[in-house]
């Protein structure tokens, strides 16, 4: 029972403690005269991640909010050097990078680089060494591309996949760069029909490659590619000898250099990641270092082909 007893004083005690106090307060808020401001409450400081706050201002003598503080916008990020940036060249886009903010950790992601345009010391392009488009003989420049149109060697005409060449004068021998107009190169037409063209240069503005491109080609012994598409097809059946593969291709197709028996090498690029059935069968490919990334190897890629095996496959589909 005293113990009950005490517990009930303690209580009273608690609660005339806190009545007196807020009587207190009371009484200060009618009797103050004159506020005294003090030191800002809930003051939050602005990062990079979360607004901020100026804080409240109560008087110290009686407690009244006198003032109520302000938001503060975010910081800005505070941006490190950029990181895997690329210098974009005449043949290829580069990237700006991306950046890590120094505070938040965030990683923004950097933005594409325009081609540059190309550097030309006669009809060569110093950096990349593109020739001014037309048609060549013993590397002299015998007629520009816009001289081709204008004299109706070359027609181009636009279709759903972009500009294309529509037609082209069977008597064009030598080497023929392509006018850096034409987005889409496909050759399945019988008014593209040249038995004398021996080389063709595809320009960087070639977005997709179709699947005949040399199909009314038969003369061509090399391609040159400077444009930057992802996969390669329509040089089956040719008598193509040398041809490059640009880094920015990751699939080859099936049958894509199928027949060519004049082919007795070819670089693949470490970009390739899938070669399809086949891709380079009955070909006259003797050896062929196969990319490390390679992940798919389609059916019969390389059958009747490779005299010497000088793949480093380890992974993927096998034959």
């Amino acid at each position: 029972m005293l113990r009950w007893k005490r517990k009930l004083l303690v209580m009273f005690s608690i609660l005339l403690c806190i009545s007196c106090s807020l009587l207190e307060h009371a009484i200060a808020a009618e009797t103050c005269t004159e506020h005294v401001p003090g030191v800002p409450v809930g003051v939050t400081e602005s990062t990079c991640t979360q607004t901020g706050y100026t804080g409240d201002i109560y008087c110290k003598v009686c407690n009244k909010r006198l003032s109520k503080g302000e938001m503060l916008a975010k910081l800005p990020h505070q941006l490190g050097e950029p990181i895997n940036y690329e210098a974009p060249t005449c043949i290829k886009p580069g990237y700006s990078g991306d950046r890590e903010c120094i505070n938040c950790k965030q990683v923004f992601l950097g933005n594409t680089l325009g081609i540059s345009d190309h550097q030309f010391e006669g009809n060569d392009c110093v950096n990349c060494g593109w020739k001014i488009p037309g048609f060549y003989i013993d590397n002299e420049l015998i007629m520009d591309w816009d001289d081709l149109k204008a004299n109706g060697y070359i027609t181009t005409k636009e279709t759903s996949k972009g500009t294309e060449i529509a037609s082209m004068k069977g008597n064009l021998g030598g080497l023929l760069v392509i006018g850096e107009e034409i987005t889409y190169l496909d050759g399945n037409q019988r008014n593209l029909y040249n038995d004398y063209l021996q080389e063709m240069w595809i320009p960087r503005s070639v977005k997709e490659l179709g699947r005949y491109i040399l199909s009314n080609l038969p003369s061509v012994k090399e391609c040159r590619l400077f444009c930057n598409v992802d996969s390669i097809s329509g040089f089956s059946s040719s008598n193509l000898e040398r041809i490059n593969i640009p880094d920015s291709v990751y699939y080859i197709e099936a049958y894509a250099f199928n027949g060519c028996k004049s082919l007795k090498h070819i670089d693949i690029p470490d970009s390739v990641i899938f070669i399809g059935g086949d891709a380079f069968s009955s070909t006259g490919l003797e050896e062929l270092i196969l990319p490390d990334n390679l992940e798919v190897l389609g059916e019969c890629a390389f059958n009747e082909s490779l005299k010497k095996s000088a793949s480093r496959l380890d992974h993927g589909n096998g034959q």
